[in-house]
């Protein structure tokens, strides 16, 4: 997917284990300069930081991958500012394709992202916005199968 649609960043919005239970798979190589293959595509990490509050990753292939880090699981972040700050850096870092993000379960900390993004987008073109239609907008493209989590 990432591959196909040409994403150069992926939002991880999840640790891999929390509260001691796997959450996600580490689809990446680690330590530096080691690689892993996967299907026909060769994955290396090229760098990484660890920050406050996300890490950067420099995946060859992917490009960027930032990781989240102070969002527990059926929890909020620490502070929204670092949300914030987490949006802008991932834009500052996408260049083409989509943003693919992800969490553990798809169905909480990813859809805030997405959706806190776009209410950042309104209000920076300073445009009205109603919070309740751009999360219900949202929560019916994300959430089809089941309408009732947002």
């Amino acid at each position: 997917m990432v591959w196909e649609n040409e994403s150069n960043v992926i939002a991880m919005m999840t640790k891999e284990v929390e509260l001691g239970k796997a959450k996600c798979h580490r689809y990446w190589p680690e330590p530096p300069q080691e690689s892993i293959d996967i299907a026909n595509f060769h994955l290396r990490l090229d760098t990484y930081q660890i920050l406050e509050y996300f890490i950067i990753r420099i995946i060859e292939v992917i490009n960027n991958h930032l990781q989240f880090t102070t969002w527990p699981d059926h929890g909020t972040p620490t502070l929204a500012e670092q949300l914030v700050k987490f949006i802008y850096y991932m834009r500052k870092a996408h260049k083409t394709g989509p943003v693919v993000a992800h969490c553990s379960a798809g169905i909480g900390r990813s859809g805030v992202l997405l959706c806190v993004e776009v209410l950042l987008s309104y209000i920076e073109k300073d445009l009205c916005v109603s919070i309740k239609q751009v999360i219900g907008k949202y929560c019916s493209i994300l959430y089809t199968t089941n309408s009732d989590v947002c």
